[in-house]
């Protein structure tokens, strides 16, 4: 489906282009007060600054012209959930999802500026959150209140739900749902925390991978032993672990897992030419990491791979000692983390169970395995068609000058499947970039993709306000 904006939603998007040309840098100043409060939401040291973040956001959403804006108890770290319903019953309701809470930033000595700190260099903003998520959240800001200042305001009723656990899964936020979906209630999600090819090629995002993870432990001895008088005699952990993980992917790269890909739904013929269609060279892709080499199903794209099939990664993995200097022991336990990316229809719960038996089995005889559930979360596919998704490319193509391209990705949003199913349609309204480093040192956002963005979003609320409205969840 496709549509062209309404001449009045054109000038005033128009006036708001305008309006925002001139406040940019006054955003991106507000953005820095953000970033420079380390809301780490897996650091229970750091529980003053969630609340420091979330009473920031709450502030600026205020300030957009959000009428009502509660500091939500969510039974872990607080949810700011704002709300605008100026625009009638008769027009859409839109929930804004996005989150407050960043990774860690680990090593200090792997950042060329303190993570915190949001400094500014050519034209980007360096710092933890600057891009993952708390840029989206000052974008739609400065859209909103461009919107007020520019004539016919908003013209969509409007929610916003910012999230302070997205980092790790949002373990409180099903429940928070369960006890005030009232409140929640919307024709439309739109989800502000996904990425583009680049600036110069906007990119709607179809579709999110879903998460299973596990952690496994090794026994291979009552304790740690001397190396020399032991050594070659007994199994040693690491080397069963490592024996262990290499056996996980068969030699053309597919997870070895049995039943892993049973319930993968295949991708239907037109998709995957429009996916094809949108694929970056594939070079230039490994050479924005730095990666020596691909892994993965070595019979498909590498995008095909990580947007429409599923993955199994080693996300961390410990034995033995690793402080100073030398040990010579045989470590008795090993540690790894183990994390996958599914795709519709996997189940998180299935794959886990399934991941667990198998790393059993390849430890038979060899060692005692304990395995433990880590993290999981149902992949979201939505629906290229939608009068949702043709307001969406409307959107990019007034904020970025092109057509953007339809493309999946292989990150997950934990929360958009739970958001599908209690609220409503949801779609993926994202602007971040490739390259950006999220969850890595020097994570940055560019300062000109926020102007663009921000003139993305008040298109995208002006034509909304067209959207037919099938209500909400409550009302089917």
């Amino acid at each position: 489906m496709t549509t062209s904006p309404a001449p009045a939603h054109l000038l005033q998007a128009a006036q708001v282009r305008e309006w925002l040309a001139g406040r940019t840098g006054d955003y991106i100043e507000r953005l820095r007060a953000l970033v420079r409060i380390p809301s780490v939401s897996d650091d229970p040291a750091r529980r003053a600054s969630m609340l420091e973040a979330a009473r920031l956001v709450a502030d600026e959403l205020r300030d957009a012209g959000m009428s009502q804006c509660d500091i939500a108890d969510t039974g872990g770290h607080p949810a700011v959930l704002a709300t605008m319903r100026d625009a009638g019953r008769d027009r859409p309701t839109i929930l804004f999802y996005l989150h407050y809470d960043v990774q860690p930033e680990g090593e200090q000595a792997e950042w060329t500026t303190p993570p915190f700190a949001a400094e500014m260099r050519n034209g980007r903003l360096i710092g933890r959150g600057s891009a993952d998520d708390k840029g989206p959240i000052l974008m739609l800001c400065a859209a909103l209140r461009g919107l007020a200042e520019c004539g016919g305001g908003v013209p969509v009723n409007l929610i916003v739900l910012a999230d302070g656990e997205e980092e790790i899964g949002s373990p409180s936020l099903p429940a928070f749902l369960e006890r005030r979906g009232g409140e929640l209630a919307a024709d439309l999600v739109a989800v502000s925390d996904t990425s583009m090819l680049g600036i110069d090629r906007p990119s709607l995002v179809l579709g999110t991978r879903g998460t299973a993870g596990v952690e496994v432990e090794l026994r291979t001895l009552d304790h740690d032993v001397h190396s020399g008088k032991f050594g070659g005699g007994v199994a040693n952990a690491a080397i069963v672990l490592a024996e262990i993980i290499a056996a996980l992917h068969d030699r053309d790269g597919r997870v070895s897992v049995p039943g892993f890909y049973e319930r993968v739904r295949p991708v239907d013929e037109p998709t995957l030419a429009a996916l094809a269609a949108s694929d970056p060279p594939e070079q230039e892709w490994l050479r924005e990491v730095g990666a020596r080499s691909e892994s993965g199903e070595r019979a498909l794209s590498l995008h095909r791979r990580v947007w429409t099939r599923p993955s199994l990664d080693v996300i961390a993995s410990w034995s033995g000692y690793s402080g100073p200097g030398i040990k010579t022991i045989i470590p008795a336990t090993a540690t790894a983390k183990i994390s996958c990316r599914l795709v519709a229809d996997q189940d998180p719960a299935e794959i886990a169970t399934l991941l667990a038996a198998h790393l059993q089995n390849l430890a038979a005889g060899r060692a005692e395995v304990t395995v433990r559930p880590s993290h999981g979360s149902r992949p979201v596919v939505c629906e290229p068609d939608s009068a949702a998704a043709a307001a969406a490319i409307a959107a990019y193509e007034w904020g970025y000058g092109a057509r953007p391209a339809l493309i999946r990705e292989g990150g997950s949003i934990p929360i958009a499947a739970t958001l599908a199913e209690r609220v409503g349609e949801v779609l993926f309204l994202g602007f971040g970039l490739h390259g950006q480093q999220e969850h890595a040192p020097d994570e940055w956002l560019s300062v000109r993709n926020f102007e663009l963005a921000a003139n993305a979003i008040a298109m995208f609320l002006l034509s909304a306000a067209d959207l037919p409205r099938p209500g909400p969840k409550e009302r089917a």
